[in-house]
């Protein structure tokens, strides 16, 4: 194989790599386990926007409600939107 065709291919594969690298971060689920009282809390707090409980699994899936952050950083009108998925067997 000659020089030229050795490095597209290394710069081809190195390509690929780094396009599924970044595929494999973006659709990461952002997931915590929590126990059982740290669950109850979310809901006693109110913290909580939505959840699913899927039966078969055990698996429940939170969606908590949008938090202003804006009092840690400097002013803003962002909101930060947190899923969570626990699992219990």
């Amino acid at each position: 194989m000659d020089k030229k065709l050795r490095n597209i291919i290394i710069y081809i594969t190195v390509a690929v790599m780094v396009v599924l690298g970044v595929a494999f971060l973006m659709t990461k689920n952002s997931s915590e386990s929590y126990t059982t009282s740290q669950l109850v809390n979310l809901f006693k707090e109110d913290k909580v926007q939505s959840y699913t409980v899927n039966y078969g699994t055990g698996a429940i899936e939170i969606t908590l409600k949008a938090v202003s952050y804006t009092h840690l950083t400097l002013p803003t009108n962002r909101e930060v939107e947190v899923s969570v998925v626990a699992c219990f067997f």
